[in-house]
């Protein structure tokens, strides 16, 4: 009981060394474009993202990315409502839209949605390495934006990495095991 105590104490003052605000931010231009990075993560984005990529590519896309995505989703909102975590103090509730944020802090739903997306995005298509690095550069610039914004802490960005990712995998896995033994997914 002791250890895990030690290691909250650890946690939480990372993320008052790690806690940042947009009033941080001495340039209008630079918070104004970390709020559009930011939303790049946003489910709706990503899951127009996807929802292109098929549309363009091949609609059966959507039959491997939508069920591993929206399985990500649900795993990350069942995880907040489990720890309920505040989001950070300076976090003004809103986004660049205006709408309001209505879910805890831990973990990072955008860096979530983003690394699942560049997981199975440079999976599917075999990227080369030079697009694998500039997709996951893409999402991490996501999570970093949440932090600078003051949206989330440390810990929820880097949780919210590692469930997108984690997700990404195991669902890649499970969707070729059902692909390979079953005829209820179609051919793609």
């Amino acid at each position: 009981m002791k250890k895990i105590e030690a290691l909250q104490n650890k946690i939480i003052k990372l993320d008052k060394l790690m806690t940042f605000s947009k009033k941080d931010i001495k340039s209008e231009f630079l918070t104004k474009a970390l709020e559009i990075i930011t939303e790049l993560g946003s489910s709706i984005i990503v899951l127009i993202l996807m929802v292109l990529i098929s549309l363009f590519n091949s609609w059966k896309l959507v039959f491997l990315f939508l069920p591993i995505y929206l399985f990500q989703v649900l795993i990350v909102e069942l995880v907040k409502l489990t720890f309920r975590r505040t989001r950070p103090d300076s976090q003004v509730n809103t986004n660049i839209l205006g709408l309001k944020s209505t879910s805890g802090s831990f973990p990072s739903g955008h860096t979530s949605n983003m690394f699942c997306f560049a997981y199975l995005f440079c999976n599917y298509f075999e990227t080369n390495i030079l697009i694998t690095i500039l997709v996951f550069l893409i999402a991490a610039n996501i999570g970093l934006s949440r932090i600078l914004l003051g949206k989330h802490y440390l810990v929820d960005v880097l949780a919210g990495a590692l469930i997108g990712l984690s997700l990404g995998i195991l669902g890649s896995y499970v969707w070729i095991l059902l692909y390979t033994t079953t005829t209820i997914i179609p051919k793609i």
